[in-house]
């Protein structure tokens, strides 16, 4: 007689997705079970990832901010591109920032080319209303005056400030960079970005290694397909970069080049199927004539920005595809595990202290200990309140980055550890152990386990 309760198979799939995958035993395995196994938790983490930071809301909010601040953008990229490429001309910076935009917004530039009746070998020309556009953009940029140039720049800023909010609220950081870091590091971004995107488009949008390798026998017939490779690499590199530094977390490289490759080849389907949604564009423009462009722009960014977040998500994912999710993790740990994360974290913190003489932080730990960055922040956080370890600031940085031990670790032994994890102040067990036997057996025996070998041992003895 069967007694125990049947799970369906449904029931069954949705235990071994939201918990079973992440077994270390699946870890280990090799193969293309092992592939399989990561793919699965990548992709999981990312679905999760993406409701949980409500990324469809924060890529229409960045839609709105962009295109509010399209012309200061434009001010800027102009500006810093001009710097490098000084000696290629002005048409040749806006014929590469038409071809970023074309890449990344193609809805766009089928209008434009609707509107301006240019035909498919009219591609490569800039549209004499978007050229205008721009010339007008760059000289008000020029003489618009401290007043003009301020508000450019503080557009941008607050642009830059949006983004790194939405990709921290992904990577769970708490704080953003100072201000001063932030200015620095915004301006060092655009310029970088904006001379790897118009030197990646060169390769993307044209052939330039035919004129050096025409003469060549073999490698001329494929110079289009190297030209197209090189700039691939180019805009992976500059995603890469982009999830690399703009979150307010270490992330790996490897992490963020695979985010930058998945999000390059995305931005590139969509850029080959855009005449999926060519009908709503036409439509747009039956309905609202030029002004279309509006809502079209809105619609092409929303993609943009959708593409580019859930790249960060998936960044996040493949940097942690060996652990649970951190709210996951955390919820479904009862207070012994809880504790259990907390001694570890503690240990670790004081073997670094006493032994390598170094403050270790909230990501080193995750790393070291192979737990979810939010369960060794909250782990953190219980040891803090308990006074067992202190935050420390590291380099000229005015947050608490590492952490060493509050209190000497030769001082505290298992049991006293566990005692304070477990009680606060309000706590008065005697209270409880007067009026109920098994109240006062549970305290009795917390009396015999700390006078156990095991449970006298201090932190110091262990590490």
């Amino acid at each position: 007689m069967d007694s125990q309760k049947k799970i369906s198979p449904a029931a069954a799939v949705k235990n071994f997705l939201a918990n079973g995958i992440w077994d270390p035993k699946y870890s280990g395995k090799r193969g293309l079970a092992g592939v399989g196994v990561l793919l699965l938790r990548i992709l999981l983490t990312t679905a999760n990832g993406i409701l949980k930071n409500r990324v469809f809301v924060q890529a229409s909010s960045l839609s709105y901010a962009t295109l509010l601040a399209i012309g200061p953008i434009l001010a800027i990229t102009i500006l810093f591109s001009g710097m490098f490429f000084r000696d290629k001309g002005e048409q040749f910076i806006y014929g590469k920032i038409m071809d970023a935009a074309t890449f990344v917004m193609p809805a766009v530039s089928e209008m434009m080319s609707a509107s301006g009746g240019a035909d498919g070998g009219e591609k490569a020309k800039i549209n004499p209303a978007v050229f205008k556009f721009i010339t007008k953009i760059s000289k008000a940029s020029v003489s618009g005056g401290a007043i003009g140039v301020a508000t450019m720049l503080v557009t941008c800023l607050l642009l830059c400030k949006n983004m790194e909010s939405a990709i921290n609220l992904i990577w769970g950081a708490r704080k953003g960079r100072k201000w001063v870091d932030r200015i620095v590091f915004y301006f060092a971004m655009i310029f970088f970005g904006s001379v790897g995107t118009i030197f990646g488009m060169t390769f993307l949008a044209t052939s330039q290694l035919s004129a050096f390798v025409g003469g060549i026998p073999i490698i001329s017939d494929y110079a289009s397909w190297i030209t197209y490779l090189v700039g691939m690499g180019v805009m992976t590199a500059v995603l890469a970069c982009f999830y690399k530094f703009f979150p307010c977390a270490r992330v790996k490289w490897k992490a963020a080049f695979a985010g930058g490759f998945i999000i390059m080849l995305l931005l590139m389907l969509n850029n080959k199927l855009s005449f999926i949604y060519i009908g709503y564009i036409v439509k747009q423009q039956s309905l609202y004539g030029y002004l279309a462009i509006v809502a079209v722009a809105m619609f092409s960014l929303y993609i943009f920005w959708l593409v580019i977040l859930i790249g960060s998500q998936i960044t996040y994912a493949v940097q942690y595809m060996d652990f649970l999710s951190d709210e996951d993790a955390w919820g479904l740990m009862g207070p012994g595990m809880r504790a259990l994360c907390a001694l570890a974290a503690f240990a670790e913190v004081s073997r670094e202290f006493c032994l390598r003489d170094g403050t270790p932080t909230a990501e080193t730990l995750t790393a070291k200990l192979k737990l979810p960055a939010g369960a060794i922040l909250a782990s953190l956080d219980i040891l803090v309140s308990k006074g067992l370890v202190c935050g420390v600031l590291l380099g000229d940085s005015r947050d608490a980055a590492g952490f060493k031990p509050a209190v000497p670790p030769e001082s505290v032994t298992l049991a006293q550890f566990f005692k304070q994890l477990g009680l606060s102040e309000g706590d008065k067990p005697e209270l409880l152990s007067h009026n109920e036997p098994a109240v006062a057996a549970a305290v009795e025996s917390f009396g015999e386990y700390s006078r156990l070998p095991a449970s006298s041992k201090t932190i110091r003895d262990i590490i």
